[in-house]
């Protein structure tokens, strides 16, 4: 009897805390190879204007992305043309050199949280432009990047 309430009281705690996924979109690279002249983009409509956010950028690189770390220029333009840009350090991996992402054959796929509670003032199309911010003018060993967005 313990483990059937268990059971339910896991299963309701997991129901109430999934996240409508409200957009997921994810964009290869070709060559899995990432320049500074690429610019991935994304147009995210938000019909709902009363809720908060939390916007994810998602990574898939293999063993040849030769750092632990990511730094992107992501430009947000809301409808009304206000363009806001960020720059964001993503940790694709530990101190010891072990990705973070979960492992799809040689693949690693991260989930990494952008934004956190966002409440977007108006409806419309949020265009998400994403530019890689290294040093090197070429990351080998990027094969995707993604935005989700997922209502709270």
């Amino acid at each position: 009897m313990y483990k059937v309430t268990v059971y339910i009281l896991l299963s309701i705690i997991t129901l109430l805390s999934c996240k409508t996924n409200i957009y997921d979109d994810i964009k290869n690279v070709q060559n899995n190879k990432l320049t500074y002249n690429d610019t991935i983009s994304f147009d995210i409509n938000i019909t709902t204007i009363n809720k908060a956010y939390n916007v994810y950028i998602n990574i898939e690189n293999t063993d040849n992305y030769k750092y632990s770390n990511l730094f992107l220029f992501v430009y947000i333009t809301s409808p009304n043309n206000n363009t806001i840009i960020d720059t964001i350090d993503i940790f694709m991996a530990d101190y010891n050199g072990k990705w973070v992402g979960k492992s799809e054959g040689e693949n690693y796929f991260g989930n990494y949280l952008f934004k956190q509670a966002v409440v977007f003032p108006k409806k419309g199309i949020y265009k998400t432009s994403i530019v890689q911010g290294m040093r090197d003018d070429t990351l080998k060993g990027i094969s995707k990047i993604g935005l989700s967005v997922k209502e709270l």
